[in-house]
C-alpha cells in the first residue's frame, strides 16, 4: 500500500507539473502576443497593425500543414516505446523541414496570388520563414510531451516570450515599424528551438540523424489524418467569424470575438490537463482497454469539478466580465453570447477526454470523420441561424454543433471501450453546480462580489460532502480517488 501511494503521489505531482507547464506556455504565449499587438497599435497606425495581424494569421494557419500531423502522432508513439526516440525525432525532423520550406513558399506565394501591397508581402514573407523552426520546435515539444517532460517547454517559451515584448518595446521605441517586429518574431521562435534542442539532447536522448526514407514516408502516411482533422479544425474554428462578417458586419464579428475570448482561460485549462495525461492514456491502451475504460469517467469527473463552477460564474458575471475585460459598455451586448456558449463548456469536456481516448486507442480516421460532420452541421446551422438571428444565432449553432460534436464522440468511444458510465460520475459535480446556481439567483440583489463567494462556498461543501460520502470517507476518498492515474485497482 505505501509504494502505491508514493507512486500515486510522484504521478500526481507529474501530472501537476505538466498541466502546470503547458498552461503557463499557452497563456503566456496569447498575453504576450496580445501585448505585442497593443504596442504595435499604440506606435504605429492601422495599416501597420492590419499587415501584422494578418501576417500572424496566415502564419498559425499555415503551421497546420507544415507540421503534417506530426506531433500527434509522434507524442502517442513515443508515450508506447521511447526507446526509439533518435529516430523518430530525426525522421519527423527531416519530414518537417522538407514540408514547412514548401509551406512557407506557399504562404509567400498566397500572399502574391492575393495581390497584397509590396511591404505587406514583405511582412508576411519574413513571417513565413518562422515555419521552419516553429515546425521544428513543435516535433520537439511532441517528444517532450510523450516523455511528461513538459516543463522543458515552458523553460524555452516563458523566457522567449518575455524577450519578445522586451524587444517589441525597444524597436517601436526607436521608430522602427512592423517588418522589424516580423524579424524579431521570427528570431524569438528560432531561440525557442535551439533552447529546446539543447534540453533535448541534455536530458533526454542525443539524436542520431540518420534519415531511414522509408521511417520517414511511413510517418508522413499516417500522419496525414491528423493533419486532416487540424486542417478541418483550423477551418471549423474560423468558419463562424466568417460568416458574421459577410451576414452581419465588422462590430458584429467584434462582440462575437469579445465572448469567445472570456470563455478561453477555461478551454485552455482543459486543454492542458488533457494533454498533460494523454502519455498516461496511451500507455493505458497499451496495457489493457479496460483500464483507459477507468481513467475515462474519472477524467470527465475531475474536469468538470473545475469547468461546471466557472460556467456558472462567467454565465451570471457576463456582463460585469465583458466591462471590466474591455472598458466599453458597448460590449455588454455580447453578453447574451456568452451565456449561450458557455453552455458549451460541459460538452467540451466530453469532447476533450473523449477525443484524445479515442487518438490514445488509433481512431484518428473516426476523429477525422466526426470533425467533418461537424464542419458542415456548423456550416447549414450558421447560415440560416446567423442570417435571422445574428451573433445569437451564431452562439446557438456553436451550442447545437458542440452537443453534436459530443454525441458523436462519446458513440465512438463507447464503441471502443464499453459503456461509459458518465453521468454514474458526473452527478456529483452538476448537483453541486445546481446548488452553486441557485445561490447566484438567491444573492445577486446583495451584489455580485456577496453572490460570488457565497455561492463559490456552497459549491465546495456541496462537492466535497458529495465526493467523500461517495468514496465512503475521507481516509478513503484519499487513497482511492485518484487511483485511476495508476493501472492498479485501489
Amino acid at each position: 500500500m505505501t509504494t502505491a501511494r508514493t507512486m500515486l503521489r510522484t504521478q500526481l505531482a507529474r501530472v501537476a507539473t505538466n498541466t502546470a507547464s503547458l498552461l503557463t506556455t499557452d497563456v503566456l504565449n496569447k498575453a504576450t502576443t496580445f501585448v505585442v499587438y497593443a504596442l504595435v497599435a499604440r506606435f504605429t497606425d492601422t495599416r501597420e497593425f492590419g499587415q501584422l495581424s494578418l501576417g500572424l494569421l496566415l502564419l498559425y494557419t499555415f503551421q497546420v500543414f507544415a507540421c503534417v500531423g506530426l506531433p500527434t502522432l509522434v507524442t502517442r508513439d513515443l508515450a508506447l516505446d521511447r526507446s526509439q526516440t533518435a529516430k523518430y525525432f530525426s525522421n519527423a525532423s527531416a519530414v518537417v523541414i522538407v514540408t514547412s520550406t514548401l509551406v512557407s513558399l506557399g504562404m509567400w506565394g498566397f500572399a502574391w496570388l492575393m495581390q497584397y501591397s509590396a511591404d505587406t508581402r514583405l511582412v508576411i514573407s519574413i513571417l513565413a520563414i518562422g515555419l521552419v523552426p516553429l515546425s521544428l520546435a513543435s516535433v520537439t515539444e511532441a517528444v517532450f510531451r510523450a516523455w511528461e517532460r513538459m516543463h522543458f517547454i515552458a523553460y524555452a517559451n516563458v523566457p522567449a516570450n518575455l524577450l519578445k515584448v522586451g524587444l517589441a518595446y525597444a524597436l517601436l521605441r526607436q521608430g522602427y515599424g512592423v517588418v522589424a517586429i516580423a524579424v524579431m518574431l521570427v528570431g524569438c521562435r528560432v531561440l525557442i528551438l535551439v533552447a529546446e534542442w539543447v534540453m533535448l539532447v541534455a536530458a533526454i536522448e542525443r539524436p542520431h540523424f540518420r534519415i531511414e526514407w522509408h521511417r520517414a514516408k511511413d510517418l508522413l502516411v499516417r500522419g496525414s489524418t491528423f493533419l486532416g482533422i487540424d486542417g478541418l479544425v483550423a477551418i471549423w474554428n474560423s468558419l463562424d467569424v466568417v460568416l458574421i462578417s459577410k451576414l452581419c458586419g465588422e462590430s458584429d464579428v467584434g462582440l462575437y470575438s469579445a465572448a469567445c475570448q472570456l470563455l478561453i482561460p477555461a478551454r485552455l485549462f482543459f486543454q492542458s490537463v488533457v494533454s498533460s495525461v494523454f502519455p498516461i492514456m496511451c500507455r493505458k491502451v497499451k496495457s489493457d482497454l479496460a483500464h483507459l475504460a477507468r481513467f475515462v469517467p474519472w477524467l470527465v469527473e475531475f474536469l468538470m469539478m473545475i469547468g461546471l463552477p466557472i460556467a456558472v460564474g462567467v454565465f451570471f458575471l457576463a456582463g460585469p466580465c465583458l466591462l471590466l475585460l474591455y472598458g466599453d459598455p458597448s460590449f455588454v451586448q455580447a453578453a447574451g453570447v456568452v451565456r449561450i456558449l458557455v453552455a458549451a463548456l460541459f460538452f467540451q469536456t466530453l469532447i476533450s477526454v473523449f477525443g484524445h481516448a479515442l487518438w490514445a486507442g488509433w481512431r484518428e480516421r473516426v476523429t477525422l470523420r466526426i470533425i467533418a460532420v461537424n464542419l458542415v452541421v456548423n456550416l447549414v446551422l450558421g447560415l440560416v441561424l446567423i442570417h435571422y438571428f445574428g451573433i445569437l444565432g451564431a452562439a446557438v449553432a456553436s451550442l447545437a454543433t458542440c452537443l453534436v460534436n459530443a454525441l458523436q464522440h462519446y458513440l465512438a468511444a463507447a464503441q471502443l471501450l464499453g459503456p461509459l458510465p458518465i453521468f454514474r460520475t458526473a452527478w456529483k459535480p452538476v448537483t453541486a453546480a445546481a446548488a452553486m446556481a441557485g445561490c447566484f439567483v438567491m444573492f445577486q440583489s446583495a451584489g455580485d462580489v456577496v453572490a460570488s463567494i457565497v455561492s463559490t462556498l456552497t459549491y465546495v461543501s456541496v462537492l466535497g460532502v458529495l465526493v467523500v460520502h461517495a468514496a465512503g470517507g475521507v481516509d478513503e476518498f484519499r487513497t482511492a480517488y485518484f487511483s485511476p492515474l495508476l493501472n492498479e485497482q485501489p
